[in-house]
């Protein structure tokens, strides 16, 4: 057989041959990394600017005393309350961003993604503040948002993009 008509036939396969590998290897080191990441869907949200959790806190609610509890505190100074929703914290769990209070509107935090590796899930949490050149009510808020995620037995670690 000719030789260039052998290079014309194996040198592309040699190139096919080496590009799958170096795919594989990079999906196996990801995987080896942890950095596998699934999106979790969120189920239910509550989102406000008005509760009585006046320090910034970060909350992953896994049973129904402490979801109720977290509720009424939500909800002190709202008359009527509204109903505490229900949870099936069998197969769902809750987790809750916390902003403070601040004196003025303009102020408010987001969950803006949910992400489940192999190794933890991993909420992103995006606090916005007022532009000073805005002009913001001047009232005392306490921004929050609540939503309702599958379980996971997963250690939970919240992050700002």
């Amino acid at each position: 057989m000719d030789k260039k008509i052998l290079m014309r036939r194996v040198v592309p396969v040699v190139i096919v041959v080496a590009i799958v590998l170096s795919v594989e290897q990079c999906c196996a080191l990801s995987k080896e990394k942890g950095n596998v990441e699934k999106a979790i869907e969120v189920e239910q949200e509550w989102k406000g600017y008005h509760c009585a959790y006046t320090i910034a806190s970060k909350l992953v609610i896994k049973t129904e005393d402490r979801w109720k509890e977290i509720w009424e505190k939500v909800h002190l100074l709202r008359l009527p309350k509204p109903e505490l929703p229900k949870i099936d914290f069998e197969k769902e769990m809750v987790v809750a961003v916390f902003m403070g209070e601040r004196s003025s509107g303009g102020y408010e935090i987001e969950i803006r993604k949910i992400i489940k590796t192999e190794k933890e899930i991993v909420v992103e949490v995006e606090e916005k503040e007022p532009s000073p050149e805005s002009l913001q009510s001047m009232a005392l808020i306490q921004p929050y948002h609540i939503v309702v995620v599958k379980s996971s037995p997963l250690p939970v670690r919240f992050q700002h993009p």
